[in-house]
């Protein structure tokens, strides 16, 4: 129990301070870091392979703001508070917003991948400046918020580096059976199947960690007679109410926050489920999931291919950049692996250790960036969300440098 208390307690700090955190993997993006380690001496980046989740998106369907329906309900019958009516008109801004754009993507969303490119334009001139090496592939799927995310990618890369050739391919976005319209995206219905059998329940603990879903505070915040309510029906007003926001919280707009209708307790409790369900793709002891064996890496598998081509001297590719879902990234992520995404603790420290704002929140992304000095040796560093990393498992040849040949036979093994 003292482990619980004092995860919880950092988790609460974390919530006071910045609520909107607890939208989870709907989080806006912050790049964990953007500070650039200097590379070897002699050494200069010649070539990047980076694969991104969308930016931030609308909600999916209306679905995500059926609650409205029962919190004017209870605004017809007077029962709502200031705060309750409120969150009613929030949520009712929210789905005019969402009308007409359900799934697609915000123009924050756009914002976010256009300064990525931005970021790594200025990190690593070298790459798109190079008169030899014009060309640019790209791969989507063919999900509208995708092929966006990519367009405002390029539309600032193009700004900034005119003439490059850039190629677009896009593939079907649905699992196929023999499918691999994106090379390494797509898993057979019979993997999709088993994938769903595999996750790890981590259930009892979340539960435990959880504890009873207590929304007093939320029900003296939202209703006159809060006591006349039955408690579950609350919590499920809570729940709903919760996904609605975080659905509409990607807009970007300073006032939809979620700390003015839930205390940080309650935000905890709310984050908790969808955390510990990305808790289940991690790389765990004794544990190996199922998407990380197949879709994982069969990304990687094509990462590498491309990369071991676009190595050669004689190559003209500056880059091949990927757009998809984090249902792809977390694997991929996964599969590496990355340090972040490699856990060796008590089940219950997981909300400590991984957070999922932090790792699979949109335009979440992996870059390689090659390097090369005269003597044609090449070495290679890894970033998530923009942060240097390492993998798990092989000890870099210096800093956060691998070189090239380890570092391949390392993700083909």
């Amino acid at each position: 129990m003292l482990l619980i208390s004092i995860v919880l307690q950092l988790a609460l700090g974390l919530f006071s301070q910045q609520p909107n955190l607890a939208t989870g993997n709907l989080s806006n993006y912050h790049p964990l870091d953007t500070l650039v380690s200097e590379a070897p001496r002699g050494y200069k980046p010649f070539y990047i392979s980076h694969i991104a989740r969308h930016g931030s998106r609308f909600a999916l369907n209306g679905d995500a703001f059926a609650v409205i329906g029962d919190l004017e309900s209870f605004d017809n019958a007077g029962e709502l508070t200031a705060d309750g009516q409120a969150l009613l008109g929030d949520l009712r801004t929210l789905q005019s917003m969402a009308e007409g754009n359900y799934g697609k993507l915000t123009a924050l969303g756009e914002r976010e991948h256009r300064q990525i490119c931005d970021r790594m334009l200025r990190h690593y001139p070298e790459v798109f400046s190079n008169s030899r090496r014009r060309n640019v592939d790209t791969y989507s799927t063919e999900s509208g918020r995708v092929m966006k995310s990519r367009d405002s990618f390029l539309e600032e890369l193009n700004a900034a580096a005119p003439g490059l050739n850039v190629t677009r391919t896009v593939g079907k976005d649905k699992r196929s059976r023999n499918g691999e319209e994106v090379r390494g995206f797509y898993l057979s219905q019979e993997d999709a199947n088993a994938l769903k059998r595999e996750v790890r329940d981590f259930s009892k603990t979340r539960d435990e960690m959880q504890g009873r879903y207590d929304f007093k505070a939320f029900a003296a915040k939202m209703f006159v007679h809060p006591d006349s309510i039955p408690q579950n029906d609350v919590a499920d007003l809570a729940r709903r109410s919760y996904n609605a926001l975080k659905n509409g919280v990607v807009n970007d707009i300073q006032s939809m926050n979620l700390g003015k209708y839930f205390t940080p307790s309650e935000l905890y409790r709310l984050w908790l489920l969808g955390d510990f369900w990305w808790a289940g793709f991690l790389n765990y002891p004794g544990y190996s999931h199922y998407m990380k064996a197949t879709a994982g890496k069969g990304i990687i598998k094509c990462m590498v291919e491309d990369a071991e081509e676009a190595v050669s001297k004689k190559s003209h590719t500056a880059a091949t950049l990927r757009f998809s879902h984090d249902s792809f990234l977390m694997p991929l992520m996964c599969a590496f692996p990355l340090e972040e995404t490699v856990l060796d603790c008590d089940e219950h420290e997981i909300p400590e250790l991984f957070q999922n704002f932090r790792i699979i929140c949109p335009a979440c992304n992996v870059q390689m960036v090659f390097f090369r000095n005269r003597r044609n040796k090449i070495l290679v560093k890894i970033l998530l969300n923009e942060r240097e990393t390492r993998i798990h498992g092989l000890a870099p040849d210096t800093g956060c440098f691998y070189e090239w040949t380890r570092l391949k036979d390392f993700l083909n093994k």
